[in-house]
């Protein structure tokens, strides 16, 4: 046996053990996926792949894949694995992580908080990443996205996770749907939220979750801060139960678990449903992309150098993205400690350059992107009071005021970001030329 692939055979190795531990995981904390939904499939996530990784075995088609490609000596294609089984440990990693700090502090905490329900056929299963229950009887659900990078801003998907978590807490709070697991064994199942409550904690709820204060996070979190010298961890919140938003993710789960039966049953293909056309990043990580009819489009085979050039500059950038990130962040530690030293940082961006004698380096800090927020914005129009919806009547549409306020109400303000400028002046390149001159000379 060769190095090579000897170093084939370790990877595959990696990789198995990866695949495996996941699909065991899976089975204890989550069960069959494909009996059921989940809140992640009803968020927002592409419908076809919804449907498909429900009536087609994706774990075990990674296997098999996984098995052809070790022994074909794909090292590309097994690393492809490798980075996507990683990707998906490290949410696990950082409840682990918090896990600990929560047990240190003796919280009530209830670690993947289960909620069974079946609407109009419909089988749907809810686990939250994390619950706690304070000793004044207030709610918190938290919902971890573990990034490369701490996000600056919530993706919509997953505020919608999180307005569907609560509003199914909220929604069937006196209903026997609550559950809860430890090592894949049901220690508490069939009860309502304050019996499972009292049970785990002796603490009383009221039978209804009117006046409960129920709120929830969802909490972006990287396990590498360090790389790009953000925080490890921002929450974004609180959040409360939306009614607009749970009828959204019942509909949904209608519409989707009929799609489901109907290709188990004959009648569809997967071909047969529909498909968003737009842009979306996680199609690059979709099990069942091939064959999805997005990417049926002409073959043009002239097209693949410049393609591969293309894909290869990216790779570059991505790589090169990442030096500058790190170049950036230790020139910043020079730059305050100047700044600071000199007394001449100032708050409202009137910071002042330094140099190195040709180049010129300035931080600046810029407010947070503005962005109109689709949920808030159709909660506030389905929460129009009567007097509002009479005086829009009467004025036939919406007053300008009122669209003011609505657009105020539903505008969200990404953090503050610092931006590096870092020049050569014509004068100074000018002066190198000159000395290189007469160096020459």
């Amino acid at each position: 046996m060769t190095n090579i692939e000897k170093r084939i055979g370790l990877l595959g190795f990696f990789a198995r053990g990866l695949v495996k531990a996941d699909v065991i995981r899976t089975k204890l904390d989550l069960g069959d996926r494909s009996t059921y939904l989940g809140m992640s499939d009803l968020a927002g996530r592409c419908r076809r792949s919804v449907v498909a990784s429900k009536v087609l075995n994706s774990r075990k088609n990674l296997e098999d894949l996984l098995s052809k490609h070790v022994a074909s000596g794909n090292e590309e294609a097994i690393q492809e694995i490798l980075r996507q089984m990683v990707t998906f440990s490290r949410g696990h990693a950082w409840e682990h992580i918090l896990g600990k700090g929560f047990a240190a502090l003796g919280v009530n905490r209830i670690p993947q908080l289960e909620v069974r329900y079946i609407h109009e056929g419909a089988p749907i299963i809810i686990h939250m990443d994390d619950c706690f229950v304070f000793p004044d009887g207030s709610v918190r659900i938290l919902e971890y996205k573990c990034n490369e990078e701490v996000q600056d801003d919530i993706y919509p998907e997953n505020e919608f996770q999180l307005y569907g978590q609560l509003g199914f807490i909220q929604g069937l709070w006196g209903h026997p749907c609550f559950a809860v697991k430890a090592d894949g064994q049901y220690l508490h199942a069939g009860l309502t939220f304050p019996q499972l409550v009292d049970a785990m904690f002796g603490i009383k709820l009221p039978s209804t979750p009117e006046g409960v204060n129920l709120e929830g996070y969802v909490v972006s979190a990287t396990l590498n801060p360090n790389k790009s010298k953000k925080a490890a961890l921002n929450p974004f919140g609180p959040y409360v139960p939306n009614a607009a938003i749970t009828k959204e993710c019942l509909d949904r789960a209608k519409w989707i678990w009929k799609d489901i039966q109907d290709i188990r049953s004959g009648p569809k293909t997967l071909d047969d449903l529909w498909v968003d056309y737009k842009f979306n990043p996680l199609c690059d990580f979709c099990d069942h992309w091939e064959g999805c009819p997005k990417f049926k489009l002409q073959e043009i085979p002239e097209l693949e150098a410049d393609l591969t050039e293309l894909y290869e500059k990216k790779q570059q950038y991505k790589a090169l993205e990442a030096d500058i990130k790190r170049l950036e962040a230790k020139a910043k530690v020079s730059f305050d400690g100047t700044m600071k030293a000199q007394s001449c940082f100032e708050e409202d961006d009137t910071i002042s350059y330094i140099t190195d004698g040709i180049h010129t380096l300035k931080f600046s800090v810029r407010a947070g992107r503005k962005t109109i927020d689709k949920m808030l914005l159709e909660s506030s129009l389905t929460n129009l009071s009567v007097e509002q919806l009479q005086l829009a009547i009467e004025k036939g549409g919406l007053t300008a005021d009122m669209v003011e306020e609505l657009i105020e109400s539903s505008t969200k303000q990404g953090d503050p970001f610092t931006v590096c400028y870092v020049n050569k002046p014509k004068q100074k390149i000018t002066k190198v030329a000159q000395e290189a001159e007469k160096l020459a000379a």
